[in-house]
Formats: structure tokens, sequence, C-alpha cells
């Protein structure tokens, strides 16, 4: 986590000191000690090692100023990297540097403006349909003390995977922010929910939660996966547990779903980031753990202690190689466990985003093992756009499938239903929605007509735009035929009594 305060006795900083540290040629600070050749090697890898946002591209100004500026906002005031960076660097900061005064210039709304956010009444009633503010409340972001930000009121952003609901008390749910750390409600069926942030008062290098599991075995144990697996805006730091409903906390995979992770798995993770999407007990043995980050699936089968990566896939890159080329990436999108048999099924999308590494994207059904990874992984690409799932990526000329959501029902007879929202790699608008019912033994998928006729708020055609970010769907627990889905507006959709077509209607126009 970075913290915008100061050392005791500075001045605010200025608009001119802002300019200078986005410089690349900005001076070290007064108070700083002569760089040694090791801070010097140091400073070095770290700028190497930021990620560009747009993807892997030779450092050019804006990414070499973004990544001076972190630096010095992680190492202020000494101009050095706390011995362990990651961990340590929140801590650093807190018994070093003093809360400057609190920003004093105007917001972007009015105070009457400001107090109606706050207060709740702002309600937004767009059309027909009505929608209720849940909270947590919304915070006024021009009020850090740099003024980094100047967004006025605004609520953090909600991952796909951030929202979970305590399946035996359902007036207890856990809402993790991208940026806004983990809360909790124990009334969320009253008409105004009140929530507790679990995380404000810890030491936590990142306030960052993204995907959220309550053990379906024991409801006082929940798991927060953390980091941004959308966009990577915010560093993840591992999964964290509790076993008493959030009160106290336990750090896992610490050395494995690291932001940047030198040496596991055995043999060095070559990869950027382990940011968190998905994470799903097994109903049949709740010390057997997956895990879907932004690069590749993970298992556990003594509850978090030890982790074992999952290769898979027509193009799958081993990460431990030193230099691969790859035309594939496992980016896990979606995890599905189905425990109604004797042995628990899998199923599991890969959704690299976008051209350059979605040769392996596409849906996976597995079987869960007893010890180690799963012994194979079943493609099930039938139906699917063409090349799904060949291990050819769309820049090459092979398969369009980009992002891909998963989601779960159980039908009127009894039998499972799949649907798979399904987005195109080439230009990030909807392929498709797409659904499968396997305990026949079908392994096709079925396009369900009406499924492109998703708007945006700009043109209400179906270029979405966004499907690589905004994407989600989910089923209705008590009807397998009701679903909403999420690209720039959020939609209700009813498929049809034969699973073949579906019409949609805009909840946010």
């Amino acid at each position: 986590m970075i913290s915008h305060r100061m050392k005791k006795g500075s001045l605010a900083v200025s608009a001119i000191t802002a300019a200078l540290l986005l410089s690349p040629f900005a001076a070290r600070a007064e108070n700083d000690q002569p760089e040694t050749p090791r801070d010097k090697q140091q400073k070095e890898a770290y700028l190497k090692a930021l990620p560009y946002p747009g993807g892997i591209k030779e450092e050019g100004d804006l990414i070499g100023m973004h990544s001076l500026r972190m630096w010095y906002l992680m190492t202020y005031p000494t101009g050095r990297m706390p011995a362990a960076p990651w961990t340590n660097a929140q801590a650093h900061n807190r018994l070093q540097v003093e809360d400057a005064d609190v920003w004093q210039e105007p917001g972007l709304l009015t105070p009457a403006e400001r107090m109606k956010v706050m207060t709740g009444e702002s309600v937004i009633t767009p059309g027909t349909n009505t929608w209720v503010s849940y909270g947590p409340k919304a915070l006024d972001s021009v009020g850090t003390t740099n003024n980094a930000y100047r967004y006025g009121t605004v609520a953090g952003r909600v991952s796909v995977g951030g929202l979970a609901v305590d399946p035996t008390d359902t007036n207890v749910a856990y809402a993790g922010f991208v940026a806004g750390g983990l809360w909790k409600t124990t009334n969320l069926l009253a008409a105004t929910p009140t929530w507790t942030p679990l995380w404000d008062d810890k030491d936590y290098v990142t306030q960052s939660a993204g995907a959220i599991e309550i053990d379906p075995n024991n409801h006082s144990v929940v798991y927060a996966g953390t980091g941004d697996w959308d966009a990577n805006d915010q560093f993840g730091e591992g999964i964290m547990k509790t076993a008493d409903g959030g009160a106290n906390w336990t750090h896992l995979g610490a050395t494995v779903f690291t932001p940047y992770s030198p040496a596991v798995p055995a043999g060095g993770n070559r990869w950027p980031n382990q940011n968190i999407r998905v994470i799903k007990v097994d109903p049949k043995n709740s010390s057997r753990i997956l895990v879907g980050t932004r690069y590749d699936l993970y298992i556990t089968h003594d509850g978090g202690a030890n982790w074992q990566i999952c290769g898979f896939g027509a193009s799958y890159t081993n990460p431990s190689a030193s230099n691969p080329t790859f035309t594939a990436i496992n980016r896990i999108s979606s995890l599905i466990l189905d425990s109604r048999g004797a042995t628990t099924v899998g199923y599991v999308s890969v959704g690299y985003i976008s051209n350059n590494g979605n040769g392996n994207n596409g849906v996976y059904r597995f079987t869960m093992p007893t010890s180690g990874c799963p012994a194979s992984f079943t493609l099930l690409n039938t139906g699917f756009p063409a090349q799904t799932g060949n291990g050819v990526n769309n820049a090459s000329g092979g398969s369009i499938t980009g992002r891909i959501e998963l989601a779960s029902g159980i039908g009127s007879d009894g039998g499972l239903t799949l649907y798979a929202q399904v987005a195109k790699a080439s230009d990030y608008t909807v392929e498709g929605t797409y659904v499968l019912r396997p305990d026949g033994g079908s392994t096709t998928w079925t396009k369900l007509a009406g499924s492109t006729t998703y708007g945006n708020c700009g043109s209400g055609t179906s270029d979405t735009g966004q499907d690589w970010y905004d994407l989600f769907i989910t089923v209705n627990p008590a009807n397998d035929k009701d679903l909403y889905i999420g690209h720039i507006d959020t939609f209700r959709s009813t498929v049809n009594s034969t699973y073949t077509s579906v019409t949609n209607s805009n909840l946010t126009t």
C-alpha cells in the first residue's frame, strides 16, 4: 500500500513539486543518503519490472515517469526501499512519516451535494428500473493529503468476484474493493445496511480485495484474494483467511502469489503478478482449494500451506522458463465446482483478454484430484468460435475468443446448466452467450440466439467495447433461465424453455 503522507515539518506537496516528481530527472530528496551500487541496482530492477498498462512494450517517457513517481512514493523519505519492500513498506511509512494536514481545497461537489450522497439520499432511478445504494458509503477522493486525485465523491470499484453472501445467513455478506479493502455487513436485508471495514486497522501491504470465497462446510471460514485481476491497477499479496468471520486473519501464499515472484514455483516465476480472480473450496474437502490468478491455476491440498501450479492447454508456457516465447497465457477468469456426484467435477475458463496470448482461451473440464494437479483437462470447445483453445492466438490468425465468464445453475429437471459469456479478443466486444447442459454427456455449447444484441449507453449497438474489463454473468439460484449480464450496462436476460435463445432487458437505461 502506498501511504500519501509527509514527514513532520515538511510543507504540503505543491503543484510544482508534484510536477518534478513526475519528471525522470527529479532530484533526490535533501535528506537522502548517497545512492550505493546496490541501491542503484535495486532501483533499476524495479523500474524494469513495472508492467506497462497497455501491454508488453519498450519503456518510454510515460512509463519512465510513472515508474519514478511510484519509486519516490514507496521510498519516501529515505530514498531507499525497505529491506522487505512488499511486506514492510506500510509499516515503514507508518513509523517514519507523519500525517500531513487535511486537504483544505474545495472538492468537485458542493457541500449540499456531498451531504446528499453521504446520507444516502442520492438514489438513482433510471427509466423504469430503480437501484438502491447498499453501501458502503462513498468518500470524497479530493480530500487526499497530496492532491493525488480530483474525482469528487466516489465509491470503490468492486471486481466480479468481490461479493459473497453467507449461505447460512443471508443477512451476512462480504464486499471487497479493488483499492478499498474488505467490508462486512450483518444486516444486508435491512433498508439501509451498515458495513464494517475488516482491514482498516491492519498493517497489510495491500487493501485490494478482488475474490471472496466462503467455505461451504464452515461459514465462519472466509478467503479473500488480493490484487486487481482485471487491470492490475493494484498489487496483490496472496490470500487472507479468517476462521472467525473476519475478526482475525492469516496470510496464505505469501511467497507464491506475489507482485513479482522471484523463485516460486521452483525455477523462478517470470510473470509480473499473481493477482487473484477466483477462489474455490472443494465442498467434499475444505483443505482442497483452487485459486485462479492472472497467470495460471493453483491448487493446495493442505489448506494453503503448500501450493502447486497446474499447467494445461495446447500451448501452455511454463513460467519457470527464463525467457520463453508464448502464444497462450492461462489467465483464469472463472471456476465452477460441481460436487453432486461421488467426486467433484470442475470447470475452469481461460480468458486472456487480447490478441497476443489468447491461444488457450476456452472452457476446460477436470476431476478434482486427491493430490497434486488434475490428471487432465478436457477442452470443451465444440460450438465455440472456430479454433478456440487450439493454442494459436488471434494475432497469428487463430482464435477470436477473448475473456470468458462462467456461471451455473440447476434446471427444473435437476440437471446442471452452464453458461459462458464470451468476448472477442480482437476488439473486446460481445461474442455471445453460450449454454451447456452436461449431465446427459453433452460436450457441445449452444450459442443463444439474441445474445449479441446487448447495447451500450452511447449508440445502442452491440459494440460494448469493454468486455475485457466490465464483463460478468450470474444466474438466479431459483431459476436457471434468469440471468444477469454485465457489459458497460447491466442486463437481465431471460432464456427460453429449450435453452436456444435469450431476450435481454437493459437495467441501467
